[in-house]
């Protein structure tokens, strides 16, 4: 066999215990294929096979244990944190109506690590930096601008009250006391009015990570969105009217996407093929035919072993891994703990920005 890695595509069990897995070359994508028996695959015991010279010893097949190793070695050391903890602790699943809804999902899912999850671990990334200069390109949409109305509004910021003595207002949001979980999540609800998405999967974003390489940020989210929330404003009204004039001086900038397995009729998310220190993302495996795919006894959630001299049929082998091998593994094992992951916050002054982009009047 030569040293490109085999892509699996198939695993088929005959009668006869006999077992055939077939696959592709990643780079010549030549078809591949290997027969073995049923214990050759999943020799799940020890024999003392000394009389025959042959080694009583088992080498453990790739299982889905082993990817946040994996992450380790391709270098995606937050991807891996983050993937080994939902392996490693109890049971909480998310349902599709609180993906997206970061606002009000079970807060029991929340989880906030501002020594990991930061602007200066997310700067290391093209596609954040660009999603930065994106968002402040077009900060106040005509959609953008509603929600701070609205915003405004709700926190009582345009009151008579406020206006009373002087015609400008300058106001802050509470982004100063912002320090877990609960406080970024308040913050969301009462200030956040725009965001920008980043790494959505599309026939171009995919070539190029086909191509280029999957980065931490991707392997950890995938696609995912950067928010802004007020952070400082002026307020100034307009005498004998109500008709103000608002300016955005600092957004608030975060990251805020799931860490779930979500499994629905419609979607079962491919995640590549993975063996115990490579990689490949290929899309040569259909979702809709699950029954063709690894299960999730056989190499994912399970400790099978084989014998050292039969590693070399199965050590360039990438097995596809999918959403439904992890619900799986909970099923199993009862952990797997889906979680909203919240990035620390970031202020950007908008100092130095044409100042159309960030300010707007309106009626109240």
């Amino acid at each position: 066999m030569s040293d490109d890695k085999i892509l699996v595509d198939r695993i088929e069990t005959s009668a006869n215990g006999q077992v055939t897995i077939s696959g592709i070359k990643s780079s010549t994508k030549e078809k591949f294929m290997l027969v073995c028996s049923a214990y050759d695959y999943c020799g799940a015991s020890l024999i003392n096979e000394n009389n025959l010279n042959k080694s009583n010893k088992f080498i453990d097949l790739f299982k889905l244990t082993d990817i946040p190793n994996t992450m380790i070695i391709k270098g995606w050391t937050n991807a891996s944190f983050i993937n080994k903890k939902w392996l490693s602790e109890p049971a909480l699943e998310m349902t599709s109506e609180e993906k997206g809804d970061w606002g009000n999902s079970n807060p029991a899912l929340d989880y906030y690590n501002p020594n990991l999850f930061n602007h200066e671990w997310l700067s290391k990334f093209a596609s954040y930096n660009l999603g930065l200069i994106n968002l402040r390109g077009h900060l106040v949409t005509p959609n953008a601008q509603t929600q701070i109305i609205n915003k405004l509004r709700n926190t009582n910021v345009i009151s008579t009250h406020n206006f009373s003595k002087n015609p400008v207002l300058q106001g802050k949001s509470n982004y100063l006391y912002i320090n877990d979980a609960s406080s970024i999540k308040k913050f969301h609800r009462e200030w956040q009015f725009q965001r920008e998405k980043i790494n959505e999967m599309g026939p171009t974003l995919l070539y190029h990570y086909v191509k280029n390489g999957i980065d931490d940020l991707w392997a950890t989210f995938g696609a995912c969105a950067i928010y802004a929330g007020i952070g400082d404003y002026t307020i100034t009204k307009f005498y004998g009217s109500n008709l103000y004039e608002i300016k955005i001086n600092s957004i608030i900038c975060y990251v805020v996407d799931s860490y779930d397995f979500i499994v629905t009729e419609k979607e079962d998310d491919y995640l590549g093929h993975w063996s115990k220190t490579e990689f490949d993302f290929s899309t040569i495996n259909k979702v809709g035919d699950k029954s063709n795919q690894i299960h999730s006894q056989k190499g994912l959630d399970l400790n099978t072993r084989i014998r050292p001299e039969q590693s070399i049929h199965y050590e360039k082998l990438l097995y596809p891994a999918f959403n439904h091998h992890y619900q799986a593994y909970r099923k199993k094992t009862g952990k797997g703990r889906d979680m909203v992951i919240w990035s620390k916050p970031y202020k950007i002054d908008m100092g130095n920005t044409d100042e159309n982009l960030y300010t707007f009047t309106a009626k109240f």
